[in-house]
């Protein structure tokens, strides 16, 4: 197999892995919140008595004190955990893919330098290789998430402004024009930036959330996040699309 024949199989495989990934996270939220509404039930209309006992905490609840906890749990815990989880889960796409299309094409990192120290303690070329990989990816990830997708199409030569591809589900595209593109690009970025006060601020608003926003935020310096059911299900779908979207437009290109 050719060396791009490879590249797609790679591209799709990372991608497949991300889209079960998120449809796992999903599922495991959707599942808690039904198996605790089962809960819920049990107690309420049959009278349902249990006790748990965490022995590292020392805390012991019953079925009502159970409940009390359920609610925070669905309204709070559960949302803010699987959110994280899909922005981990782009974020680990996006890079794989960028990896294995450098070592496909190296001269896009071949601006980047390496010190003879580095050289000296490397094998061969294809280690000079992966070392150079590794800086590039470093230096982007600490770029603005709103460079990301520029950077990617510079790199690729794929044009991500307009949408190909999309989950057969859902039933409208998130962009179809230049336009369009713009906002779901900053609607991902206002994502991250949840991602990242939910787990330095637990959720409560600051500038950094403002700054990496952008025209996207929700809310002012002081305010706790909404993340809720809806906010939820447009953070899985928008990431949704966006990995298959990218995928598959960088395998047409490496075609």
């Amino acid at each position: 197999m050719s060396d791009l024949g490879k590249l797609n199989d790679r591209i799709a495989q990372i991608r497949d892995r991300a889209l079960n990934q998120l449809d796992t996270a999903h599922d495991y939220y959707v599942f808690t919140i039904r198996l605790w509404g089962h809960l819920q039930s049990e107690v309420e209309q049959n009278q349902a008595t249990l006790i748990f006992h965490n022995a590292s905490t020392n805390t012991t609840v019953d079925q009502h004190g159970l409940l009390i906890q359920a609610q925070r749990y669905k309204s709070w815990e559960l949302p803010a955990s699987t959110i994280q989880q899909f922005v981990s889960i782009f974020e680990v796409f996006f890079f794989d893919v960028l990896r294995e299309w450098f070592l496909v094409f190296p001269q896009e990192v071949y601006d980047k330098q390496i010190s003879g120290r580095e050289i000296a303690s490397l094998t061969d070329k294809n280690a000079i290789i992966e070392v150079l990989i590794q800086k590039e990816l470093i230096s982007i990830a600490y770029q603005k998430p709103a460079d990301w997708f520029a950077y990617l199409s510079k790199r690729t030569g794929v044009d991500f402004k307009k949408a190909d591809s999309f989950k057969k589900d859902i039933a409208q595209p998130f962009y179809e024009t230049v336009e369009e593109f713009e906002t779901v690009k900053q609607a991902f970025c206002e994502i991250k930036a949840t991602r990242d006060v939910l787990i330095h601020a637990n959720g409560v608003v600051n500038a950094q959330y403002l700054e990496k926003a952008g025209p996207a935020a929700r809310v002012a310096i002081g305010q706790r996040l909404d993340i809720g059911d809806p906010y939820h299900q447009q953070s899985w779908e928008l990431i949704s699309c966006l990995i298959e979207d990218i995928g598959n437009k960088l395998i047409q290109k490496a075609t």
